[in-house]
């Protein structure tokens, strides 16, 4: 599993992670736990819940849409937030080297920004898949999700996509932004869970060539809630598909300078001090 810099994944125990419910792998019920932590998928969309049995953490992940944006203006964009698998059958849920790997895709319009539906879907531009790829990783203790936009219907040359995500705490938690990440303490004050994201996307063409492009980010804490913006950036517009990683997890982290670093990469600086 690729494990970008300064960003560790889900601190889970070395218990295997088994799926609640078998008979219902792919659908709304689908979860993974072990004695610490649960994770499972709200509706089964773009909606993850995190819930950590051992430190008080409890938060939601939810996708909320993918636009295009020309300068500071949006010119299209597509709603997560209410966009479920067409079929649920068309998930796959797979088990290999101690990684349990859950696929599934969801198909909705993007729709053109700021244009009321008059009816007869006028403002429909077209439409464009959003691919999760959520990993459960035993071996290196982690969990992340995979995005991928597919088909997106382009408006203008010199746009970029951008990626919004909404977080919200459990009562009583308290939420602080890093340049990185959304960083999470109880009502102890303790470091005990975060979501982050990485630098860099990759932007991947028609004819099979790839690009490295630069993640933005923008940040709005309100109380125990958080909304996350994340610009895709220096990469023309045009490309058949953006991939990209956040990651999503329970555990210790510092705030050094303008980044967020947790659980894994903390243990390793701690281990460097005499």
């Amino acid at each position: 599993m690729r494990r970008p810099l300064l960003i560790t994944a889900l601190c889970l125990s070395a218990l295997p992670i088994v799926p609640a419910g078998a008979a219902n792998a792919c659908g709304p019920s689908t979860a993974f736990e072990n004695e610490d932590v649960k994770i499972w998928f709200q509706g089964f969309k773009g909606h993850f819940k995190i819930d950590n049995k051992t430190n008080g953490l409890s938060y939601d992940v939810q996708t909320d849409s993918i636009s295009e944006r020309v300068g500071d203006g949006t010119v299209a964009t597509m709603d997560l937030g209410h966009a479920f698998p067409k079929q649920t059958d068309t998930c796959t849920v797979e088990e290999a080297d101690g990684v349990v790997t859950v696929t599934f895709s969801v198909t909705a319009d993007v729709k053109r920004a700021g244009v009321a539906d008059a009816g007869g879907g006028a403002n429909v531009l077209g439409a464009a898949t959003a691919t999760y790829i959520v990993h459960f990783d035993t071996a290196d203790n982690g969990s992340k999700f995979d995005l991928l936009v597919d088909e997106w219907p382009w408006q203008a040359t010199d746009s970029v996509l951008a990626f919004n995500v909404d977080l919200t705490a459990g009562e009583g938690t308290t939420v602080e932004a890093a340049e990185n990440g959304v960083g999470f303490r109880n009502a102890d004050g303790e470091a005990i869970g975060s979501f982050t994201w990485d630098a860099a996307f990759t932007a991947r063409n028609d004819d099979g060539s790839e690009q490295e492009g630069t993640v933005e980010s923008a940040t709005t804490i309100e109380g125990a809630n958080a909304d996350v913006d994340l610009s895709f950036t220096n990469v023309p517009a045009g490309y058949d598909e953006l991939f990209y990683d956040p990651w999503m997890g329970a555990g210790a982290y510092l705030v050094v300078g303008p980044l967020l670093i947790n659980d894994g990469p903390l243990i390793d600086l701690l281990n460097l001090l005499p």
